[in-house]
């Protein structure tokens, strides 16, 4: 550390317009004052030339508070003999300013001595604080408000691990609830794939079989025709001399066909009608058994559409392309969603 470098000025009185005998009273005022800064200049000098200790900071405290007082009292004399001394008022305050000059020098000297040590532990907290929150800020987004300076180091470090497996954990969280949300929604589309082909099927058999018992009908009606046919050609060839007598027994045999017939008839509707019974029987049940399981699942369903439409808003891309990107993900969310409505 380096001694005081300026000298204390000389003042002259004349300067004020005063003469040396009139100025005799306030110097001697001042003097026991000076007597006692000229002490502390050499205390002063010696203590620059110490090497920086927590002692050597001590000791500048000290003498920066004597100097304070030695400043203080020469403001104190300044008052009063500027008080008295209109005149003279004017070479009191140079001389003031001249004597608590170097008390000021020594005393902003000092006080940086005096604070040497605190200094630099206040610039090695600020680095510590900074390169801590270059860590934390990883894993927390209020890195920046905490004090992190004030932790020891292993706090510190059971601080960052603990945010680290939390933030991981959050990662890890979220990871695995978008793959069961996923496979959730690939087993409703495949229980949905898997109703539709069921009720394919089964209006597929109700044809089948409705296509089947017109077949046989026709079929029926064919043999029947033909069989007509024939006995209609061998009564009209027998019957040609006994016409008259057997035209009534023709009449009832045409009637109990009519009969028959019409028996058959009934049947087939009755067999169309119980097809078309247990096929509908049959879709009822699967619809009943498909709108309970709908009100089961209806309060996830509320939720799963919850959480899709949140994905719309959930991030926030600056590139354009992304942005095309993230509109056109939003395009098919609302696709999805109404899908799911339906």
């Amino acid at each position: 550390m380096k001694a005081m470098k300026n000298e204390i000025k000389k003042i002259d009185p004349k300067e004020f317009g005063l003469q040396e005998k009139q100025v005799l009273e306030i110097e001697k005022s001042f003097m026991p004052k000076i007597k006692e800064r000229n002490g502390y200049i050499s205390m002063y000098n010696d203590l620059l030339k110490k090497e920086l200790t927590t002692e050597t900071c001590n000791e500048a405290g000290e003498l920066r508070r004597k100097l304070v007082k030695v400043r203080t009292g020469i403001a104190a004399i300044h008052r009063t003999q500027k008080s008295y001394y209109l005149a003279a008022g004017r070479f009191v305050d140079a001389w003031k300013n001249k004597e608590t000059e170097p008390v000021l020098q020594m005393e902003d000297k000092l006080s940086e001595i005096e604070t040497y040590f605190e200094l630099q532990e206040q610039k090695r907290l600020e680095i510590l604080q900074n390169i801590r929150v270059t860590k934390l800020s990883k894993f927390v987004d209020d890195a920046h408000d905490r004090d992190l300076s004030k932790f020891a180091e292993d706090e510190f470090e059971a601080l960052l691990a603990m945010k680290q497996k939390q933030h991981e954990d959050l990662i890890a969280a979220e990871k695995k609830a978008e793959a069961e949300r996923i496979a959730k929604i690939k087993a409703e589309a495949a229980e949905n794939e898997r109703i539709r082909k069921e009720n394919e099927r089964l209006q597929e058999a109700a044809a089948a079989a409705e296509r089947k018992i017109k077949a046989e009908r026709e079929q029926r009606d064919e043999l029947e025709r033909i069989k007509d046919e024939l006995e209609r050609i061998k009564a009209e060839e027998i019957e040609k001399q006994r016409q008259a007598a057997e035209r009534k027994k023709a009449a009832e045999y045409e009637a109990k066909l009519n009969k028959e017939r019409a028996k058959r008839a009934e049947l087939e509707r009755k067999e169309i009608s119980r097809i078309n019974a247990e096929a509908a029987a049959a879709a009822e049940a699967e619809r009943k058994r498909q709108s309970e399981l709908n009100k089961g699942d209806e309060d996830k369903v509320k939720d799963l559409i919850s959480d899709i439409t949140g994905l719309k808003s959930k991030y926030t891309f600056k590139s354009k392309n992304n942005q095309k990107m993230y509109n056109d993900f939003g395009y098919l969310v609302d696709k999805i969603i109404n899908r799911i409505k339906k």
